[in-house]
């Protein structure tokens, strides 16, 4: 049976409700997101130190059908890197002076 998502009853409550680590593993390693569910945000973490890091947290482990379906599916705004989730956290900032 596919994968057909996380119940919409629990939205904002599927990780825990507030800032969480996910991570999946694939053939060269780990790949590490951070998912805020208050904010609906998914930002996917490239940079090695930052990587570093997120070895020291515990998380939610994923497989790759459930974090497409975050990504593509749920609604939440996906980042491709902590720098492009800085540049949309700044426009929002500059906006809100306006």
């Amino acid at each position: 049976m596919a994968f057909e998502g996380f119940r919409e009853d629990h939205r904002g409550n599927w990780f825990g409700g507030d800032t969480r680590m996910l991570y999946t593993v694939n053939n060269q390693g780990y790949d590490f997101y951070i998912i805020n569910e208050q904010e609906e945000h998914i930002i996917h973490v490239r940079d090695e130190n930052q990587k570093e890091v997120m070895f020291c947290m515990v998380g939610v482990e994923l497989d790759r059908e459930r974090l497409d379906w975050l990504i593509k599916k749920s609604g939440f705004t996906y980042f491709e890197s902590v720098e492009d989730y800085r540049a949309y956290h700044k426009k929002a900032l500059e906006d809100l002076k306006r």
